[in-house]
């Protein structure tokens, strides 16, 4: 997923610049702004927000404001500092915070109604369907840079259900993907 990790970090940005914005305007938080009109879900939960700005963080070079979760987490990814042994107590939070996110870009995240991923754009159109997500399987530099170590595996099934894939992603511009991989949507 080439484009995973600047997609989560622009989301997270603004996020960050709603929340930011809106403690200074004095709305709260069900004022209409890009969540509400996008109708996409902020990217931490309420309960996940609320221990990420709890928890103790020594161990990194910049330490994260405040000012809100999601500019919290931006900070804690942007370094790649998250990936040590001191940062374990972090490492359930950001698994389930990132592989959520994951199937998010993956499955609902467009452009001209198609995926937002080139690659998985690539292998949509030909027919694939999403199986599964890997946390921490590209653990090296560049897979840390393009997303944050999580990997994508494809299936290629029948002739069959390759060609109704395909047909389902370019007419109906919608993704077949496993239980597993939509399970993690849910919030």
């Amino acid at each position: 997923m080439p484009g995973f990790r600047p997609w989560l970090l622009s989301r997270l940005a603004a996020e960050g610049q709603h929340m930011e914005t809106n403690q200074h305007t004095g709305t709260g938080p069900h004022h209409e702004g890009i969540e509400q009109q996008q109708h996409t879900p902020p990217i931490l939960t309420e309960a996940e927000a609320f221990a990420l700005l709890n928890t103790e963080m020594p161990h990194l070079d910049q330490q994260p404001t405040v000012k809100s979760a999601a500019a919290c987490l931006a900070t804690i990814l942007q370094s790649n500092a998250w990936v040590q042994p001191q940062l374990a107590h972090l490492h359930g939070l950001l698994k389930r915070v990132l592989l959520r996110a994951a199937a998010r870009y993956l499955l609902l995240e467009k452009r001209r109604n198609r995926a937002l991923d080139p690659v998985a754009n690539f292998h949509l159109q030909n027919g694939a369907a999403v199986l599964s997500l890997n946390w921490q399987s590209d653990m090296s530099e560049l897979g840390l840079a393009r997303s944050f170590g999580i990997c994508v595996n494809y299936v290629y099934d029948t002739d069959q259900q390759v060609h109704e894939n395909n047909k389902m992603y370019i007419l109906d511009h919608r993704i077949n993907s496993s239980d597993e991989v939509i399970k993690l949507l849910e919030l």
